[in-house]
């Protein structure tokens, strides 16, 4: 059994001891986020991944599955191989598996500190800058198609003036490129196509007689004869009117769909109930 054949097999069956328990709310996009990878070690590799959640969480477009969940699938498959490069083909086969329709995947590009130090009038001062540069991508599970690709970074500067320091810290670094990187993501037309939905059509709906109640899917939207906002796509359409029988039909709805319910008289007899009183 090859290698690759080995990993396939191993991540179906810890993907399957997790079935079912990842919760996706119908209404969002679900997503997950995995690790980020790096050309040498770095905690990056975790905690900045950890803050792009928190960002798409607090963005209330996407479902966010558990990264906890996530991780113990990673961590039984061979998911980066030697180079450390995620493939949107593991992307792909990792978030199917999960029911995660977008991945985010990444690497640290560049993280360090540079340290100079200046001597004069007997003053000693000592500047160090910390940087942080990250890629991350949004892989679409469905087509393994790259949806969105870019590169954030952040410095910061800290002076030190014989033993007193001045300025900020490394530990906001990894926040303002996750924020970065989610905000680009968030203006990303593709993004954007998934999160906000279609663009709602004009239906005109008439009816013959005129003035025939409409609903669709299920909810009232007046009386026909007049354009009617929606979602493109499938619809239940209901035209009624008393007197005569409902009209109902389901209708792949586009820009520029017209509908005509040519209702039929209901002539259907009620029986009216008699009473009669004999009287002695």
């Amino acid at each position: 059994m090859t290698k690759i054949r080995s990993c396939l097999l191993s991540l179906a069956a810890v993907a399957t001891l997790f079935a079912g328990t990842v919760s996706v709310n119908a209404d969002l996009v679900p997503i997950a986020v995995v690790d980020f990878t790096s050309s040498s070690s770095t905690s990056y590799r975790q905690s900045l991944p950890e803050l792009i959640v928190n960002e798409l969480v607090n963005s209330g477009e996407f479902d966010v599955l558990e990264r906890e969940k996530l991780g113990s699938l990673v961590g039984e498959i061979a998911f980066q191989n030697q180079s450390g490069f995620v493939s949107p083909e593991s992307a792909v086969q990792m978030g199917g598996m999960v029911g995660a329709k977008l991945m985010v995947t990444g690497h640290v590009l560049e993280h360090g500190h540079e340290t100079q130090t200046y001597s004069g009038y007997g003053i000693s001062t000592r500047k160090t800058v910390s940087r942080l540069k990250a890629r991350m991508e949004v892989i679409d599970v469905t087509t393994g198609s790259k949806l969105f690709s870019n590169v954030a970074e952040a410095s910061v500067e800290k002076q030190a003036v014989q033993g007193q320091n001045y300025g900020t810290t490394e530990k906001g670094l990894a926040s303002q490129v996750a924020r970065k990187l989610v905000a680009a993501m968030l203006d990303s037309s593709r993004i954007s196509a998934l999160t906000d939905g279609p663009e709602p059509v004009l239906v005109m709906i008439k009816s013959v007689p005129e003035d025939a109640d409409v609903e669709i899917d299920g909810t009232y939207y007046g009386t026909a004869g007049q354009e009617i906002e929606l979602n493109p796509g499938n619809h239940q359409v209901t035209v009624s009117l008393p007197g005569f029988k409902p009209w109902s039909k389901r209708v792949m709805v586009r820009e520029g769909t017209r509908i005509v319910a040519r209702l039929v008289e209901d002539d259907t007899t009620r029986s009216e109930s008699r009473i009669e009183i004999d009287v002695q």
